[in-house]
């Protein structure tokens, strides 16, 4: 129960990452391209694992994409 109860305090501690479209990242309609979905899961996933505390090296686990 302790566990839980810890996973629960930090992810209440999280918070949202917002990305704000570049004019360059859309066509000319104000479409935003698929392409840069996968930019965008990266970056929120790094920013997720900032706020938690943990690198790529430390975390010793393999994360794909």
């Amino acid at each position: 129960m302790k566990g839980k109860y810890l996973l629960l305090v930090i992810t209440m501690m999280i918070r949202p990452y917002l990305h704000n479209a570049k004019y360059y990242e859309t066509d000319q309609m104000g479409i935003i391209h698929h392409s840069n979905y996968i930019r965008w899961f990266e970056e929120a996933r790094i920013d997720y694992m900032n706020q938690i505390g943990l690198t790529y090296k430390i975390s010793g686990i393999s994360l794909y994409v």
